[in-house]
Order: structure tokens, then C-alpha cells, then sequence
């Protein structure tokens, strides 16, 4: 069956499941066990779930009493879709080229292919390692050979145990006690918990979502940091699997999880982390679209004032010396990028991803397990070059905060690829650049909750790379393809449920332009009240007037302004949705009383013009923009609605008069066309053909267009007396 065949059938039971239709789903997934001539033990186990639902049906339907029925309900339809997971799995495993599928066959062809086994050849392995450094190691080579071992058992480990399923008991157990022992380092550790994160994505199973909260919940066993990975782990499989976590020890351990102090806490933090890594494609269009832009169009200036320095040495003098370097930078507008940028990165954003995404080709990156490894000098990958300089470079490049370690591997791999000369200089600029490691290492230092935030900060950038990054990234779940939105999750919204929070949250998105999510949460505060509620209702609605839901918009912004009633920013938006509705009346009550509280605003003057003018009550309108023009006779913002008032009133010569000032300023497609009714209406048809023809020759215009304007300007052409034979002929000069 296509892997298209599978999906439908897994739509098809988990749609009967979520109806609550669990003996149609028995039916459906049995008759799959048929086809697929499934294990004795899958066939087993249905007929168990159908006995044990014809019991609950029997009970139910006696009228019995019995608490425990929806956790038994939602467990069978659970294993339900447990089985269809496995039967699917099953018929893919053959002959699917998907990695995970190849990876699942040569694991099934290995004579070792244990994890209890492997753990153990592992963990003796550093064992010897150990023994054999604290003897006093003599030949690198040995060294060399051992960890080479090392880091291939850990790479099979990885690919192991994300492809095991399901996770045995005694599995689990090993993983458990390996990541909670202290002899092992750091890296295979984080490796595995991502494993159990990989399998929890590709196909379902408690087990590993349960080692993930266990190994968060031995706060006396595990390092800060690896407890905060192994949470981010768990949330994004949990979010992964949502709607499928009614497993009674998990919900159990959750519970135990949740008496820790630090428990919401760092709930929340890894959430915010995640939103902030899910904002990364945002960062990084501002980035390609507008900062490397602009960096390239000023390098030409940038490149002449290096030139005019006779050492490169002076580059750091010259900045602080001579202001027009920062000149350069304001007049561009890039200065305010970077700015910009440097509070994202400041705030935990991910700014180094457009600069590393191009530097995930090398063959290292072909193995999933390297996504994940923590950065280590002494990997075999970036032992190609051994200079005293290198060893500085690797120190260097390991202590850099903003850099997580998929990113610094990019770093060290690029360096194999510059001419050793190049690299020798460059080595030999930064022993010159007197840096300064205790400022660099100054992170180690920080209390270690702070600086174990800013490890699971770096693991999300590991974690989002691999997904957006991997050559066969289209064969996983991407996690962040959308907002991973926790407080969605049933089992674990209660520890969201918090006013200051969500709005924390609702701030973020609505910051950032992310207005559909911005309103889910605001949604959650409209009726908490506070003494700046206005606010919320005001924000809320924003969210839907950016989504089009005017009408919505409208009624929010109205609860807002009866709770602070004059407030200039809301009236505003309250005229504009009542003018996108077509309610020009009411909009100029809106800007009437904008006009009351600030009565020298030019812009609201010229929207109640507008707003007349709509209202084809062309004399009044004309009042408004003459006030505007008086009053701003530097501005020419009143002229264009000054000649379509005029052209509607009759008054050509003051049409023109006004026409001609903008031909002659800047104009646009429409005062070109404007232009042409003018002499199209006196009677100028050749003239008004040549205009015609400059306004579709604008840029973005066509003939297309110029055939709509005129049919929208039909019966404002007919009333200034335009003879439709003479109007068509025109048109057809054009067209």
C-alpha cells in the first residue's frame, strides 16, 4: 500500500476515534490486521480491546457506576491508535526509503543490535578510556582509537534507540540508569534524549516521553542543563503527540513533577525558549531582505574608506575617531537594524542562522546523531589541522555564547576549507586581537539556573537547525512549522493558566506581527478585567482587524472605548474598520471627536473629506481639504481629492489647476487617468488618450487595469457628460 493509502487509513481511525465511534475504529483496525496479515500477538491484543470496550459499553449502558470509565475509554482508544502506528510502521519497514525505515533495516541485520548491549559496550569503553588516561597514556594513536570508538558507538546508539519500538522495560531502564550516571560524559547523553525525541515524533510511545520527565524529575542525579534538555525534549514531543497522552503513569508523574519548585517555572521558560526559536525564519527574512541588503549597498563606501586607512590595524581607531564611519551606517538606515538584531540576540533570538545555514553541507552533518552533539575540540571531525594556534581557535570558538554547537562544528569544519595560509593569518589575528577568555567565559561564571537556561537555549538552535536544516529534513515532523503552543496541550494548560503570563505571552506575539496566536491568548484575558483592561480589548481588537474580521474588530474596539472612552488611538481605528464597512457616517462621528480632543490634526481633517467624499457629498468635502491645504501649505496631500471633488462637481478649471500641480510635482497612475477624464470631459479626446496611455505605462499598471479604473469611473465619466462612442474609441487607443 502507497504511503499516501497509509495516511488515509491512519486519517480514516484516528477521525472514528476522535468522533468517539471506538467500534468502528475496533472493526477498521482489525480488518487492517487482516490485510496486513499482522502478528498473533496485534491480533491478540484487539481482541482484548474489543472485549475490554464491550464490557465498558455493557456497564455503561446497565447504568453502573465507575469512575475509572474514561480513563479506560481514552486508554483503548490510545492502544488503538498504538496498533494502527505499529501496522503502518510495519508495512513501511520493507521497503520505504525514508532514513528512519533504512536505518530500522540495518539495524535488523546487525547481530548486536541491542540497546542494553551497546550501553554496556559503551560504558565500558570510557571506562578503559579512563583507566588507560589516568595511567598516563603514551601513544596518541591508542587515544585516538578509542575515541573513535567512542563516538561510533554513540552515533549507533542514537540510531538504535530512535528507531526501537516500542521501548521494552528493560530498555528503558538502561537508557535511565546510563543518562543518570555520572561517569558518562555530557554528549552521548544529549544525543539519546534527542533520540528518544526523534522516536517520539515518528511514532508514538509513552515510554520515552516518560524517561524524558524522569530524567528532568532527579534533580539530585542530573546536571541543571541536561535536566532543562531533557524538558524541551518532552514539551516537543508531547506537543508532537497532543491528543494522545492519556497514559495513567505519565499523567501520574506529571503530578509528581509538578511539586518540584522550579516545575512551572521552568515550564514556562522552555516554552518562551521555543517560541523564541519558532520566531528564528521571522529574524532571519529581516535579515536576507533588509540588513544584508543594505550591507551590500553600502560596501562600495565601506571598501573606499579601508582603502584610505595605510594599516588595518587602525580600522578599530578610525571608527571612534572619525564620526562619518557611523554617518555611513545611520544615513543607510542599517544602524537601526543592528540595532534592532542586537536586542533580538540579547533576548535570547536567533540571529546566527542566516549566517550558518550555508555551512550544514559538509559530510558530517549527513548523520543525524552530529545534529545533536554537544561541542567537543577533541571530535575526530575537526582534528584535520593540529597547529598550537588551532587548539586556541577551538577554545575560542567553544566559549562563544550566541553560537549553539551545531554552528560551532560549522565553524571549525569551514576552517578545513581555507588555504593554510589564510587560516594561519587568521589564527594569528585572534592571538593579536589580545582576546580576553575570561570576558568570553564570563558565562560560566552565572549562577547555574542562568546559565543553564542559555544551554537549552542553544540545544532549541540545535534542535531547529536539524529540522529546517537536515538535506532530508522532509522526512521528519517538523515541530516547528508552526507555533509550539503548550498551553494547548490539556495535560498541561493548568500551569499556563496564569493572567500575567498569558499576557506575557500574547505581548510576544502581538510584538513580533503573529496576530492569529496574539489573539488566542489576548482571547484568554478579555473577561479577567484589570485596571488596564481597555488595553487588552483594544489589542484583541487589532489582532482581528489585521485578520480581516472588521465587524469583530469594530464590536472589541467598542468595548474598549467604553471603558476608556477617549482614547485617540482607538477612535481612530474604530473610524478606519467603520470606513472598511462602508460606514462612512459613522466614521465621521469617530473623527469628529478625534477633531474635539485634537483639534490640529491635519490627517483626521483630511479623513472626514475623504469620508464626505465617499458620501459623494462633494461641497462639504471640498471644505475639509481646503482647510487641510491651508493650514499645511507645504504638503500636497489635499490636492488629489481636491481634483476628484472637483472634477464631480462640475468645476473643471479648478480640476485642472490642481491636476497640472501634481503632473508637474510626482504623479501616480491614478493622476494620470484623473488627468484624462479632465480632457476627456472638455472635450480633448487625443489629449486624454495620451494621458490614458502614461497612466497604464506606470509601474505595476497594465492595460488590464486601465480597462477596470475605467469601468469603476464609468458613471463618474457618464455624469461629466462623456459620450460613450468618444469613451470607447478612446479606450481602444489604449488597449
Amino acid at each position: 500500500m502507497s504511503d499516501s493509502s497509509l495516511k488515509t487509513l491512519h486519517d480514516n481511525i484516528s477521525d472514528l476515534i476522535s468522533r468517539r465511534r471506538l467500534a468502528q475504529a475496533i472493526d477498521q483496525v482489525e480488518a487492517t490486521l487482516s490485510v496486513y496479515n499482522a502478528p498473533w500477538q496485534l491480533r491478540e491484543r484487539i481482541e482484548k480491546l474489543r472485549t475490554d470496550y464491550g464490557y465498558l459499553r455493557r456497564y455503561a449502558l446497565d447504568g453502573v457506576a465507575d469512575p475509572g470509565r474514561t480513563s479506560l475509554y481514552d486508554a483503548i482508544a490510545s492502544q488503538l491508535l498504538g496498533m494502527t502506528d505499529e501496522v503502518i510502521r510495519a508495512s513501511r519497514t520493507a521497503d520505504s526509503p525514508r532514513l528512519y525505515f533504512s536505518t530500522l533495516r540495518y539495524e535488523n541485520m546487525q547481530p548486536d543490535s541491542s540497546i542494553t548491549s551497546l550501553l554496556e559496550r559503551y560504558t565500558e569503553n570510557v571506562r578503559k578510556t579512563g583507566l588507560a588516561l589516568f595511567g598516563g597514556m603514551d601513544n596518541a594513536a591508542d587515544d585516538r582509537s578509542m575515541r573513535d570508538v567512542q563516538e561510533k558507538l554513540a552515533s549507533r546508539l542514537f540510531a538504535l534507540l530512535w528507531v526501537t519500538h516500542p521501548l521494552s522495560d528493560a530498555d528503558a531502564a538502561a537508557i535511565e540508569g546510563f543518562i543518570c550516571d555520572p561517569t558518562v560524559g555530557r554528549g552521548i547523553k544529549q544525543q539519546l534524549i534527542s533520540s528518544l525525541m526523534l522516536g517520539a515524533l515518528e511514532i508514538f510511545d509513552a515510554a520515552r516521553l516518560r524517561i524524558m520527565l524522569s530524567i528532568y524529575y532527579r534533580s539530585g542525579e542530573i546536571s541543571a542543563e541536561l535536566r532543562l534538555i531533557a524538558l524541551a525534549s518532552l514539551l516537543i514531543a508531547m506537543w508532537g503527540n497532543r491528543g494522545r497522552l492519556s497514559d495513567r503513569r505519565l499523567a501520574d508523574m506529571l503530578a509528581a513533577a509538578s511539586e518540584l519548585p522550579s516545575w512551572t517555572s521552568d515550564l514556562r521558560m522552555v516554552f518562551v525558549r521555543l517560541l523564541k526559536a519558532t520566531d528564528t525564519e521571522r529574524i532571519t527574512g529581516k535579515m536576507e531582505r533588509e540588513v544584508i541588503p543594505d550591507m551590500m549597498k553600502i560596501k562600495p563606501e565601506l571598501d573606499r574608506k579601508i582603502k584610505e586607512l595605510k594599516d588595518l590595524s587602525d580600522l578599530e581607531g578610525a571608527m571612534e575617531e572619525n564620526p562619518e564611519w557611523e554617518e555611513v551606517f545611520e544615513r543607510s538606515g542599517l544602524a537601526e537594524k543592528l540595532r534592532e538584531l542586537n536586542e533580538l540576540q540579547s533576548d535570547g533570538g536567533d540571529v546566527m542562522m542566516v549566517t550558518f545555514s550555508r555551512l550544514k553541507n559538509f559530510p558530517f552533518f549527513s548523520d543525524p546523531a552530529n545534529w545533536f552533539l554537544v561541542f567537543d575540540k577533541d571530535h575526530s571531525s575537526i582534528s584535520f589541522f593540529d597547529a598550537p594556534e588551532a587548539d586556541a581557535l577551538k577554545e575560542l570558538v567553544a566559549e562563544m555564547p550566541y553560537l549553539c554547537d551545531s554552528d560551532k562544528y560549522s565553524m571549525m569544519l569551514s576552517m578545513n576549507s581555507i588555504p593554510e595560509q589564510q587560516r594561519a593569518m587568521m589564527m594569528q589575528q585572534f592571538r593579536a586581537g589580545n582576546i580576553n577568555f575570561a570576558e568570553i567565559t564570563a558565562s560560566s561564571l552565572r549562577p547555574e539556573a542562568e546559565r543553564a537556561e542559555s544551554e537549552v537555549n542553544r540545544y532549541i538552535q540545535n534542535l531547529y537547525r536539524f529540522f529546517n536544516l537536515f538535506r532530508r529534513k522532509n522526512e521528519f515532523t517538523n515541530p516547528f512549522a508552526g507555533f509550539i503552543n503548550l498551553p494547548e496541550i490539556d495535560e498541561l494548560s493548568e500551569w499556563f493558566d496564569d493572567a500575567v503570563f498569558i499576557r506575557e505571552t500574547a505581548e510576544f506575539y502581538f510584538k513580533r506581527g503573529y496576530y492569529a496566536e496574539a489573539l488566542a491568548m489576548f482571547g484568554r484575558l478579555t473577561d479577567r478585567g484589570g485596571s488596564d483592561q481597555w488595553q487588552v480589548y483594544q489589542k484583541t481588537a487589532y489582532c482581528m482587524q489585521k485578520l480581516g474580521r472588521i465587524e469583530e474588530a469594530l464590536a472589541m474596539y467598542g468595548r474598549s472605548e467604553l471603558t476608556n472612552p477617549d482614547n485617540v488611538w482607538t477612535l481612530r481605528r474604530m473610524a478606519q474598520c467603520s470606513r472598511m464597512l462602508g460606514r462612512n457616517g459613522t466614521a465621521i462621528e469617530y473623527y469628529r471627536r478625534i477633531s474635539a480632543l485634537q483639534s490640529d490634526d491635519l490627517l483626521t481633517t483630511l479623513n472626514i473629506g475623504m469620508c464626505l467624499m465617499d458620501l459623494h457629498r462633494y461641497e462639504e468635502a471640498m471644505k475639509e481639504f481646503f482647510k487641510v491645504e491651508y493650514l499645511d501649505e507645504h504638503s500636497d496631500r489635499a490636492w488629489r481629492p481636491i481634483v476628484w471633488c472637483a472634477f464631480r462637481m462640475g468645476d473643471m478649471a479648478r480640476a485642472r489647476a490642481y491636476s497640472d500641480k501634481i503632473l508637474a510635482s510626482s504623479p501616480k497612475a491614478e493622476d494620470y487617468l484623473n488627468a484624462g477624464h479632465i480632457e476627456l470631459s472638455a472635450g480633448h479626446p487625443r489629449e486624454a488618450a495620451s494621458l490614458y496611455l502614461k497612466a497604464s505605462e506606470q509601474p505595476g499598471k497594465d492595460s488590464q487595469w486601465f480597462l477596470k479604473a475605467m469601468e469603476d469611473d464609468a458613471v463618474a465619466l457618464k455624469e461629466a457628460g462623456v459620450d460613450d462612442i468618444i469613451k470607447a474609441i478612446v479606450i481602444e487607443e489604449i488597449i
